[in-house]
């Protein structure tokens, strides 16, 4: 029986003339996204039939995972149901995945927590911290104590690290003397699992207050020192006393744990203010990034003095955490100053001017671009110009269109575009035909943006250049041509692309247009003949009738171009679109094995 996808069409299958109408079909834009399905329970209880009727584990663990992706709380159920009698490790490993890939989709169902810590001391890595995880994050009658006990001698620093992402949840529920006692008295080699219990420790409520953290804050070992400051500095209700000692480490993977926080209160933003000056720039960057949470004019003002710092990294991390701040005008002017001075600061500040739409700095950017020599610098300024409305910047953008670098004529002719400055216009008819197609594309697009008729001319030029690489120029063209007389000279050349193999492919005979061209020439036919043009609603017709003529095989056809003429057509003929209709729910996974094995 078929049915139809009630969701959107917009969203699982475009309408080619909706979509066309709101821009140009770019090869970028009409992508098909495929719709989600949900398997149905008669579906997955014949799989869960095939599965156990498999003998090659290779064939169980395919299904396995491909259960994980069925969107059904059913196979979640079922899933369950055949952990308990797998006995092969690697096909375990893969219902542990699929398990907790349905409940990262929302369809994990409450059973099987009592069957979860058989797995805690499983051989395979995967499974038992698989098997704790959804232990402790899937039932809601688990114990935290329970799974510290079961790994008291795990020595995998993957498993241990992926325990402490879901413990960090249940720190409150955590014995403080069980997390001590397994820090005192893990073997001392085992270095993974007693930073694994000292984060714990950091992570428990008035760390500061805790003998052993004190103690453990000075350990010989810098792995569990960085574990503590980790977890202090993730830790709400911890002071700084302990803190401040991590933030002064001898060693600066310790520091940068300490510097890593969230929304930090005054005492941590003297902490990270202080780590601005750190010899490390990972440090550095992390104290900006922390700083960027703080929702403080003090945090903004610091921020600005380092907006210049020697290191790129450390710029690029100060720069988006004073967008965060959402600075005041003062703020900005500070950070213009600093890149005054330090040419090297100028692209960090110029993306922060933008983020924060700062349009009282066109002067200055214009006199940087003047200065600069940096093509990063340029290529970033020429996106920069049309994105703040810099009204003044003809003749900057009309020099930047002739860089050498590809991407800074490529920003040029959208920021072109956005000003709409007919003294640019020259400019951008030969961005149009730039030997670089992106750059070409981009110019094209702005041009349909202006709408001027000084264009025109470049559009029926774009429809002539049967190249492969001009797809999306002669796409865009065709759109941008709907606003003007259509020339009936340019009528047989769009007829070319839509039935004919006319593009030129290096070593191979023509081949047809793209898809997304084809049927671009055709709605720009169409809108003509609703306009009263009888040659381009002649020409429509014709096209359709060669189309529908052609045999399933041919070149000229595709599923998807059937069912872009099937929607034309209901289009043409004023009837409400509907999406696309479908035999059946294809759930995500064959009927059967692809060999056909059982």
């Amino acid at each position: 029986m078929k049915i139809f996808l009630l969701l959107a069409a917009t969203v699982f299958y475009p309408l080619a003339p909706e979509v066309w109408k709101s821009g140009p079909l770019t090869d970028e834009t009409l992508k098909i996204p495929s719709a989600e399905v949900v398997a149905s329970p008669a579906r997955l209880k014949e799989q869960e039939r095939l599965f156990r009727q498999l003998s090659s584990p290779g064939l169980r663990s395919r299904m396995a995972l491909e259960f994980g992706r069925t969107g059904n709380p059913a196979a979640f159920r079922i899933l369950i149901r055949l952990l308990q009698t797998e006995k092969n490790s690697f096909v375990r490993d893969n219902i542990f995945t699929a398990l907790l890939q349905l409940k990262k989709a929302g369809c994990a169902v409450p059973g099987g927590g009592r069957l979860m810590p058989r797995y805690f001391h499983a051989a395979s890595p995967a499974a038992r911290c698989s098997a704790a995880e959804l232990y402790l994050t899937n039932f809601p009658e688990s114990d935290p104590a329970l799974v510290i006990e079961a790994f008291k001698n795990e020595t995998s620093v993957w498993v241990l690290n992926r325990l402490l992402s879901v413990l960090k949840n249940a720190s409150g529920r955590i014995s403080k003397s069980q997390i001590g006692n397994l820090y005192e008295n893990a073997p001392k080699h085992n270095i993974a699992l007693r930073a694994f219990a000292a984060e714990l420790l950091a992570m428990e409520d008035d760390p500061d207050k805790s003998v052993l953290l004190q103690k453990a804050v000075n350990d010989p070992s810098p792995v569990i020192r960085m574990h503590i400051a980790r977890g202090l500095a993730a830790n709400k209700t911890a002071g700084v006393k302990l803190l401040e000692i991590a933030a002064a480490d001898s060693h600066p993977g310790v520091r940068l744990a300490a510097a890593q926080m969230e929304k930090p209160d005054s005492a941590r933003q003297n902490i990270l203010k202080k780590l601005l000056s750190d010899p490390s720039p990972a440090v550095r960057a992390a104290s900006a990034a922390s700083l960027g949470t703080a929702d403080s004019a003090s945090a903004a003002d610091t921020l600005t003095k380092f907006i210049a710092d020697p290191e790129i990294a450390v710029r690029r991390a100060v720069s988006s955490a004073l967008v965060q701040l959402k600075p005041s005008a003062d703020i900005r002017l500070k950070a213009v100053e600093q890149a005054n001075a330090h040419p090297a600061a100028r692209r960090q500040v110029l993306a922060f001017l933008v983020q924060t739409n700062d349009r009282e700095r066109e002067e200055t950017i214009l006199r940087w671009i003047k200065q600069s020599k940096d093509p990063l610098f340029l290529r970033e300024a020429a996106a920069a110009l049309g994105s703040l409305n810099c009204r003044n910047s003809g003749t900057a953008l009309i020099s930047l269109a002739q860089s050498r670098d590809n991407q800074t004529r490529q920003a040029t002719a959208v920021s072109i575009g956005q000003l709409k400055l007919p003294a640019t216009y020259p400019a951008l008819i030969r961005l149009g035909r730039d030997r670089d197609i992106k750059t070409a594309e981009a110019a094209l697009m702005s041009m349909s943006r202006i709408g001027a008729p000084v264009f025109l001319p470049e559009f029926e030029r774009a429809v002539e250049h049967l190249n492969e690489a001009g797809a999306n120029c002669r796409a865009i063209a065709c759109r941008a041509m709907v606003s003007f007389k259509l020339n009936p000279k340019i009528i047989p050349k769009l007829t070319k692309l839509i039935t004919t193999a006319c593009i030129r492919v290096p070593m191979s005979p023509p081949v047809p247009d793209a898809d997304h061209v084809r049927i671009s020439a055709l709605m720009l036919l169409l809108e003509h003949a609703g306009k009263g043009n009888p040659a381009a609603r002649t020409a429509y017709q014709k096209n359709i009738a060669v189309l529908d003529s052609e045999k399933k095989d041919s070149e000229l056809r595709s599923e998807s171009m059937d069912e872009f003429i099937r929607q034309l057509k209901e289009y043409s003929a004023g009837r409400k679109i509907l999406p696309k209709s479908i035999e059946s729910a294809e759930p995500a996974f064959t009927a059967a094995p692809a060999d056909g094995k059982k």
